[in-house]
């Protein structure tokens, strides 16, 4: 019973001992300054991205006195090849092929329409793992 009731303390004591460990690990390091905190995360981060979009020209909703030569479409995330844009005015495809640029961070495509209507950008954008994903937006042309 003895040698029973040693061995249940020492149990009991390294899992006290075990519990403050991991409580001291836990602990949030000193507050240091600002900067240095912003600067650390960024240096850490700094390669990190995800997919998501970023911009485009024209820009949504925008209105238009011109027509725009292409659409762009800007992500944070290198496209692969299935990435593709098609633009349509008045039920009308207008788009070219799309392009994907050099740094693999934004698609674009030319416009075949010269006339005043409501234009909607239709996108897929595919990543180099296999995934991806699907947005639109609109712009409006009134020629004059």
């Amino acid at each position: 019973m003895g040698s029973k009731l040693s061995l249940l303390f020492i149990l009991l004591l390294t899992l006290v001992l075990v519990g403050c460990s991991h409580e001291k690990t836990a602990t949030t390091p000193p507050a240091q300054n600002q900067e240095t905190q912003e600067t650390t995360v960024q240096e850490q981060f700094e390669n990190i991205k995800s997919p998501h979009y970023v911009s485009s020209t024209p820009i949504n909703n925008a209105v238009l006195s011109s027509v725009p030569d292409k659409v762009t479409i800007t992500f944070n995330f290198d496209l692969v090849s299935d990435s593709k844009i098609t633009v349509t005015v008045n039920g009308k495809e207008v788009s070219g092929t799309t392009t994907i640029a050099q740094d693999k961070l934004s698609m674009s495509t030319n416009l075949n329409a010269a006339e005043s209507g409501s234009y909607k950008v239709n996108y897929t954008a595919c990543w180099p793992d296999g995934s991806c994903h699907e947005g639109s937006f609109g712009f409006l042309l009134k020629l004059q």
